[in-house]
């Protein structure tokens, strides 16, 4: 039985469903409805090999060296950690899992054969998402009538039709009029707010794809903005501004140039952080005073990097084992307890050789992205969006780990690679028509 084949827009609305739909949770009459952890990483790994051979192929079906680079890394990090590993099993199991769902995500985004419709759909399901942690986000301030007050609440009661519904938010702090007041961050349907605000950043700029039309733009864009202010994150905050500044930088040149500075100037601030001992304030580094407040203040993360920092000085080659710097650094709280810098938690699990696979498997898009200035004629296209989030990923994941754990943007951020790498290959195979097209005709 013939079976059909799966087209590029719709396999990026169902991509987006099975990425980020499996990480929602709703807590709803009493019962909260999420995937536990195991089930959650089965359903997904099914769905995710299912789609990926449902998917119409690519005419160019050449793996490019990048892809081969992908593969040496991540299998590299894999058997570094299990030599030295004192938890092997966590070893073995986390990474069959981080290796097993990046590399069936890649491949999906690898596959596809029309990159700009592929990410057109996977735009549209997201947006979905967003707008519904929105909506979800501002019903909760509706009934909470608390948004910003001195009292820090932890939850929201909804009560619609005699069902009610509860929403875990957090909260961030803020001194105004020698008042302490806090401000509630929303994460909708999502996590926490963190996701909400990464998540928002990240559809924000896929807008900037080809095939999103000026109306749609101005939707996503409003919903986007919406989900970052609800947020509230830090995180979220960093990845937008640094990802818009470089999609909108004219000249390849500058692109490069501002990258190198990010990618260079985040990496010598956290290794400072961390090396520098516990202080839970910056005004140790001489930062002028307006700025030693919450909103800049790495609080407990701060005092968390500098422990991982600690480990990392006694395993500096090859750390101490992949999934298990919490397990290493914090024993019986490994369950409560992370260090929140992808940076640093490379280097602890996997040390140095290991991160600085992990650094060019992340920069290597970002640096090798060759695009004519984006005009009216010549919009951006999909590798330029995708290396803009690859650059605002690395600035906001040095204060993050969700790129190298089972979560919703580890998923996004492989899927990503994949679409890069398609896109560049059907740029080389254009290319290569064109130079074939243009030769004089050989005489007989």
């Amino acid at each position: 039985m013939k079976i059909n084949k799966i087209k590029s827009t719709q396999s990026g609305i169902i991509s987006a469903i099975l990425l980020v739909a499996p990480f929602c949770q709703l807590h709803v009459a009493g019962l909260q409805i999420h995937l536990p952890s195991h089930p959650q990483v089965i359903i997904v790994t099914i769905f995710l090999v299912t789609l990926l051979l449902l998917i119409e192929k690519n005419k160019h079906q050449i793996i490019p060296k990048y892809t081969t680079l992908c593969m040496i890394a991540f299998s590299s990090i894999f058997l570094l950690s299990l030599l030295v590993s004192d938890f092997k099993y966590l070893t073995l199991s986390r990474s069959l899992i981080i290796i097993s769902t990046s590399t069936i995500t890649f491949f999906i985004g690898y596959k596809i054969h029309n990159t700009e419709k592929f990410m057109y759909g996977f735009l549209i399901s997201t947006t979905c998402i967003c707008a519904i942690s929105v909506f979800y986000s501002i019903l909760g301030i509706a009934y909470s009538q608390n948004y910003i007050s001195p009292n820090s609440d932890e939850f929201i009661n909804i009560s619609i039709g005699g069902v009610e519904f509860i929403q875990d938010i957090a909260n961030r702090s803020f001194v105004f009029d020698d008042e302490k007041l806090h401000v509630q961050r929303f994460a909708g349907i999502l996590p926490n707010p963190n996701g909400l605000g990464l998540l928002s950043a990240v559809v924000f700029i896929l807008s900037y794809n080809k095939s999103t039309t000026r109306e749609a733009k101005i939707l996503i864009r409003t919903i986007s903005i919406i989900g970052l202010i609800l947020s509230f994150s830090r995180m979220g905050l960093l990845l937008f501004a640094i990802s818009l500044i470089y999609i909108n930088l004219r000249q390849d040149s500058i692109r490069k140039i501002f990258s190198a500075t990010c990618a260079l100037f985040v990496s010598i601030f956290i290794i400072f952080i961390a090396s520098s001992g516990t202080n839970n304030s910056i005004t140790s580094m001489g930062i002028v005073s307006p700025l030693n407040h919450e909103i800049f203040n790495l609080g407990e993360r701060r005092d968390l990097m500098t422990a991982a920092w600690q480990a990392f000085s006694d395993n500096w080659l090859i750390g101490v084992g992949f999934g298990v710097a919490a397990e290493h650094l914090f024993a019986e709280e490994a369950n409560i307890q992370a260090v929140h810098s992808v940076l640093m938690n490379s280097l602890v699990e996997t040390g140095v050789i290991g991160t600085l696979l992990l650094i060019t498997l992340w920069l290597y898009p970002v640096f090798n992205t060759n695009d004519k200035e984006p005009n009216a004629d010549n919009p951006r296209d999909i590798s330029q969006v995708v290396s803009a989030i690859f650059l605002g990923l690395f600035v906001a994941e040095a204060f993050d780990l969700s790129v190298t754990r089972f979560h919703y943007i580890h998923l996004i951020f492989f899927m990503l690679l994949g679409v890069w790498s398609s896109a560049q290959r059907t740029k080389v195979g254009t290319a290569e028509q064109h130079a074939q097209g243009s030769q004089p005709p050989k005489l007989l």
